[in-house]
């Protein structure tokens, strides 16, 4: 090093009581400055190591609050798991002899410029901070005196305004000396510091569980915030001794020292319990009623899907309109008697086949009884006016015994909805080709037939000739054919019965009709079929079979059609054998 590095060298020295170059890898030092040897006399080492840093601590010249700490810090496993993560520098202040007193120093590591992962070099420094903590700790002292004047005068107040003040006062180190005033404690129900200790468990233990995490969290934001910035308070309910909980709203500040860590935590603490449950009062019924101008709000947005919309208090027999009609209203218009106003409603408004079903169903004599348990029930009727509608009484209040009190009487329209399904109904029971009803039809019909009545008859027909017409002349011809006959059969069968197309060729008739009208009927519907002309088909057979209910008492209506059935194909026979065609040509 040339004279001016080393001029400026000793100059910046001077500042220091110690340098030592520490190699953590070797745990060898080196001294550079050392103003007091701070190593023992029994040390026989001839080069000094890691394990002298702890001598000075071994002869007393380190004050006993500060010894433990400085052994922990120094120790070279430390000093290698701390320089391993990080890179600043590490500092720490404690109290060491001089004379007869001690006085503060900052001790400080940094790393060397050629510190690296195999040589640890690391520089230690040792300076004089006295001076500069002593105005730290007399500025810290005034502000007690000061908090102590304070005091004096915020207990008149609290005594007023019926609250506590709470102190916590923090060491260098970080542990705490909580104070509770004994106007915090009475506010809890308790006199001695026995029933309410001074510590910060006495009174997170007494946390209400549905606020205690929130509190807690407060407390320590404000306490851990170096910036000053945040202001402790919040309300929370907390158990006292004989009132239960009670709610309180609780602030406080922090004083810090200049390095940002707390110094006293001040705060005061007032009971709030009647105003709060006045306001929780005043929420609950703002939310009660919001609720209501929300089921309100509903009720009128299903009024719009609704043709009527009335609700019926059970207890009162009273109704009120949320939606009507010019039909109801003018049966359906006042408050009082909802029960004989339904009535008269349902007599006015529905198709008179369907008004003692509509009564009997809107009867609110035994409303409760049909709803039970269930939420609703519904039933479908034809209006005079409007045609298909739907009925439903809905609950909309049960009390505290779980009885229905009052119920939404809705009717909405349903027409358009049930032509819709009429129909489907007709299309999947219709014959495509011949307009006829098909064989799901007839199966759906004939399991309604349980007792048959007396002029009942069923009939079996069987077109004749259909397979040469679409071998010769092709489908197309086939189906002229097959139409052609549906459309005599209909007109001569519909008006007494239902005809259907089983498949094929073959037909079937179920009506209500006697022998002898039957006959003049068949006897038209062979001429027309005779008389039957077109350019493709050239004419028109069916093979003709029944059977009557009157003549077959015992039979079902399967088995009478297996009758008609055999009769049919005995009149087929005849036919081929007459026109002398084959049958095997049918």
């Amino acid at each position: 090093m040339d004279n001016k590095t080393a001029a400026t060298f000793e100059t910046l020295a001077e500042t220091f009581l110690r340098i030592v170059r520490i190699n953590l890898t070797t745990e060898t030092v080196d001294i550079i400055k050392n103003d007091v040897d701070d190593f023992c006399s029994s040390c026989l080492c001839e080069k000094k190591s890691t394990k002298c840093l702890h001598c000075f601590a071994n002869t007393n010249n380190i004050h006993p609050s500060d010894k433990e700490n400085y052994l922990k810090l120094t120790n070279i496993d430390y000093l290698r798991s701390f320089f391993k993560e990080k890179s600043e520098p590490w500092r720490f202040r404690y109290r060491r002899k001089s004379g007869n007193e001690f006085v503060w120093v900052m001790m400080e590591i940094v790393k060397a410029r050629d510190y690296s992962d195999d040589d640890q070099n690391v520089l230690l420094f040792v300076q004089n901070v006295d001076k500069d903590l002593s105005n730290i700790f007399e500025n810290e002292q005034n502000i007690l005196n000061s908090l102590k004047t304070e005091r004096m005068c915020m207990a008149i107040i609290h005594d007023l305004i019926s609250s506590g003040i709470w102190r916590i006062i923090y060491d260098e180190n970080g542990r705490e000396s909580v104070f509770w005033s004994p106007e915090f404690r009475r506010m809890l129900g308790f006199e001695t510091e026995e029933e309410f200790p001074n510590t910060l468990e006495a009174w997170e233990s007494r946390l209400h569980p549905l606020d205690a995490e929130r509190a807690k969290k407060a407390f320590y934001g404000t306490l851990n915030d170096k910036t000053g910035k945040k202001i402790y308070d919040i309300e929370y309910r907390l158990l006292t001794k004989n009132k239960g909980y009670r709610w309180f709203r609780d602030a406080g500040e922090v004083s810090r020292r200049p390095d940002g860590s707390p110094f006293i935590y001040l705060g005061i603490f007032i009971d709030i319990t009647e105003t709060k449950e006045k306001e929780l009062l005043d929420n609950e019924i703002k939310r009660k009623n919001q609720i209501e101008q929300r089921q309100l709000n509903l009720i009128k947005s299903l009024s719009s899907i609704y043709f009527t919309l009335h609700v019926i208090d059970l207890e009162t027999d009273a109704v009120t309109e949320f939606a009507s009609n010019e039909y109801i209203r003018q049966y359906v218009n006042s408050s009082e008697n909802a029960s004989l106003q339904i009535e008269i409603a349902m007599q006015n408004s529905v198709d008179p086949r369907y008004v003692p079903k509509a009564i009997e169903f809107t009867n609110l004599l035994d409303i409760k009884e049909r709803l039970g348990d269930k939420n609703t029930i519904s039933e479908e009727f034809v209006g005079i006016h409007i045609g298909w509608f739907e009925a439903s009484f809905i609950v909309a209040e049960r009390d505290s015994g779980g009885e229905i009190a009052s119920v939404i009487f809705a009717t909405r329209s349903i027409d358009k909805e049930k032509r819709r399904e009429e129909n489907l109904l007709l299309l999947s029971n219709t014959d495509e080709l011949t307009g006829l009803f098909n064989r799901h039809a007839y199966d759906t019909d004939s399991k309604k037939y349980t007792e048959l009545p007396a002029d009942l008859v069923v009939i079996s027909m069987d077109l004749n000739g259909l397979k040469r017409v679409n071998d010769e002349l092709g489908h197309a011809a086939g189906d002229e054919m097959l139409k052609a006959s549906a459309e005599c059969i209909k007109r001569y069968f519909s008006k007494m019965g239902k005809c259907y197309r089983m498949g094929g060729d073959e037909f079937m008739v179920i009506a209500n009709v006697e022998p002898a009208a039957l006959d003049d009927v068949y006897r038209d519907f062979t001429e027309d079929l005779a008389s039957f002309r077109s350019g493709k088909i050239g004419e028109l057979s069916i093979s003709f079979g029944c059977a009557f209910v009157c003549d077959y008492p015992h039979l079902s209506l399967d088995e009478l059609s297996k009758v008609a059935d055999k009769k049919m194909y005995q009149d087929k026979n005849a036919y081929y054998i007459k026109s002398g065609k084959d049958r095997r040509r049918r």
